[in-house]
């Protein structure tokens, strides 16, 4: 499943990074979580209003550029690096440098408004030679009086080759660059654990990558934001062609009615709407077919209207049916208020249908309730009105929330509705999808006899759809940017 990803990063870090005074962080990540990932794309973002500097104390250039072909692009914006390179250049050198003292190289640049001290790189570092924190210096300050963006990959790396803990390069970089020189300098760590430059440095940012569902989850952890509190800490993303593309939650947007995109039905096959979930699934779903959705409790309705109002409008715009047994809370004048922003009134009526067992008023001739009435009644107009449906219709679709049934009917008759209703709409080659929740009776057996089974579930404030039959990864539901509401896309977390 391919689609156009708009890579991004959180807005509070973004926020953090823009103001004025010198910032140091922390990325920490087992490997291949994407933590080089997150940090090269906040160069990225800020090349235009720093002086960005990498150090790679890991790879070379030719595995850089692999791994991230997109910072070729930049190799005029972004002065990279490498540790290796740095010291095969320096180790023939004769160093006879005469330094100020300490005490006397404070005392020269303390009347100074911005500056690179050396001071307390002098008194960590003492006789020991390092070329890779000198050139990093140098470069700041030749780009004085414009802010620095530094990151230093790795902090284990740089602490091997100086040979000192991590934390005293922390506590120096940060004396003489980030309270100096207003520098912002970012770390990249693989350690899992709390350790003591985490106090010194102004933000920590947690990047995991954790088995699920026998599926990747990747989320992003905003640990700490000096002078900063956060709404939300904790941010999913995936990864795609070098970059982090960060989810954001669902938002109701409805007074904005952009043009919808049809995903066309193709032959044998009914659309979901979704043309990323059709493509997965080989074009759409078999006609005929028993898609059962099973969905989180956590799962908000005005969550899950988003994935039903494209399914709703792509298949009436293309005069297709829907039967729609809503869940309580969903109001039939909302639907039909949405629906008429994409097609005409008579389209409407006469490609959907309401079936509604939670009201007892009707609001027009394609709304029929049976709230208040015997089962035995009302499962009969139920099942007369499906069936002439489907046969006005060349072609129709059931949205049926079956927690909805089973508190109608119980949960051993809704069993055998399921199944007599089935029947009757593969006879007339209609389709249902059968949304359920967890701990409903009726799950293990719709999941044994559904040609497809989905979940849907809500990490993290995202809104995840994932397939058991067939096996997909996690797709988080996004409002697509390019189209705006009510278009929707799915982005898998790779």
């Amino acid at each position: 499943m391919t689609n156009s990803i708009k890579y991004s990063i959180p807005e509070y870090l973004l926020s953090f990074l823009s103001e004025g005074y010198g910032k140091s962080m922390i990325i920490k990540g087992n490997p291949g979580s994407g933590k080089t990932t997150f940090a090269l794309q906040i160069l990225e973002n800020f090349t235009d209003v720093r002086n960005p500097i990498l150090l790679s104390t890991r790879i070379g250039d030719e595995s850089l550029y692999s791994q991230f072909p997109w910072l070729k692009e930049y190799e005029k914006k972004i002065k990279i690096l490498f540790s290796s390179e740095i010291f095969l250049s320096e180790i023939n050198k004769e160093n006879k440098k005469t330094e100020k003292s300490a005490a006397k190289l404070l005392l020269s640049e303390i009347n100074e408004k911005q500056y690179v001290s050396k001071f307390f790189y002098y008194h960590i570092l003492k006789d020991q030679n390092s070329p890779e924190i000198l050139k990093i210096y140098s470069e700041i300050e030749s780009n004085l009086p414009k802010k620095s963006l530094v990151v230093i990959d790795s902090l284990e790396g740089l602490s091997n080759t100086l040979k000192i803990p991590e934390s005293f390069i922390v506590y120096m970089l940060q004396k003489d660059l980030v309270e100096t020189s207003q520098s912002d300098v970012v770390y990249i760590s693989e350690k899992n654990k709390t350790s003591p430059e985490d106090f010194i440095v102004d933000a920590l940012i947690i990047i995991e990558s954790v088995p699920e569902e026998k599926r990747t989850y990747r989320r992003l952890t905003l640990n700490k934001l000096r002078g900063k509190s956060t709404a939300f800490p904790v941010y999913p993303f995936t990864l795609s062609n070098g970059h982090v593309h960060v989810f954001s939650s669902l938002e109701k947007n409805i007074n904005i009615f952009n043009k919808f995109e049809i995903v066309p039905f193709k032959e044998g096959y009914f659309s979901s709407g979704i043309k990323e979930l059709d493509n997965k699934i080989g074009g759409g779903f078999m006609i005929g077919s028993l898609v059962n959705i099973e969905v989180d409790r956590d799962v908000s309705l005005e969550s899950l209207r988003f994935i039903r109002n494209q399914l709703f409008i792509n298949t009436i715009i293309q005069g297709k049916g829907i039967n729609h047994t809503p869940a309580p809370g969903s109001s039939y004048i909302d639907v039909k208020n949405l629906m008429l922003n994409y097609v005409s009134e008579n389209d409407f009526y006469r490609n959907y249908i309401n079936i509604d067992y939670t009201t007892f008023k009707p609001y027009g001739k394609n709304h029929f309730t049976l709230a208040g009435l015997d089962m035995d009644k009302a499962y009969q107009i139920d099942k007369k009105e499906t069936e002439e449906f489907s046969k006005r219709k060349n072609l129709t679709i059931s949205w049926v929330h079956y927690d909805v049934l089973e508190h109608f009917f119980g949960s051993d008759r809704v069993m055998k509705i399921l199944f007599d209703m089935l029947s009757l709409k593969r006879q007339l080659n209609a389709n249902t999808i059968a949304l359920t929740k967890p701990g409903q009776k009726i799950n293990n057996e719709i999941t044994n006899i559904a040609d497809y089974k989905f979940k849907i579930i809500s990490k993290d404030n995202v809104i995840f759809l994932y397939g058991i039959k067939p096996f997909t990864l996690f797709y988080a539901i996004e409002i697509d940017e390019e189209k705006g509401f009510p278009n929707i896309k799915l982005t898998p977390v790779t």
